[in-house]
């Protein structure tokens, strides 16, 4: 398990509380939304204890892509072999998310992560958002600077 810790003061206090307290429900409910792939990070539970909110989420041992860049001599994922494997396991869990018209709006390198099986899952859902009918593309550009997720550009 890998549990994530938010301490609701400090970001009610740095933000707006309905914003705060929206953005942190729609990642949770975004989570719960997507237990059927075997691509998203499982979500168990979350709960609060004093001012401080706990996310608790499957742990994904093999870190992230980022990390295996940075740990590799040469800062590269090495063979293409190894680069098509990944990119085909993150298109897999875009095409879930699509498929629930949801989209991440932040893939990028850190949220890829790896499991010390080797499977590839996408983490951080911080920013993605829900699609509907009524709204079938979004007006807001999200995400974290030069590695706007594929589905914006």
């Amino acid at each position: 398990m890998a549990i994530k810790m938010i301490d609701l003061e400090a970001e009610l206090l740095h933000d707006e509380q309905d914003t705060a307290l929206s953005a942190i429900t729609q990642e949770i409910q975004f989570m719960i939304d997507c237990q059927a792939d075997p691509h998203i990070t499982k979500f168990f539970e979350s709960f609060v204890q004093g001012n401080k909110l706990f996310i608790v989420m499957e742990y994904v041992g093999g870190g992230s892509v980022k990390e295996l860049i940075r740990n590799r001599s040469g800062n590269s994922l090495g063979s293409e072999v190894y680069i098509a494997i990944i990119l085909r396991e993150v298109l897999l869990g875009v095409k879930f998310l699509h498929g629930l018209g949801k989209i991440h709006r932040d893939i990028k390198c850190a949220n890829i992560l790896m499991t010390i099986n080797g499977e590839i899952k996408l983490a951080d859902f911080g920013v993605s958002a829900q699609l509907s009918d009524s709204m079938q593309n979004r007006a807001s550009i999200v995400g974290t600077p030069c590695w706007m997720a594929p589905e914006i550009i």
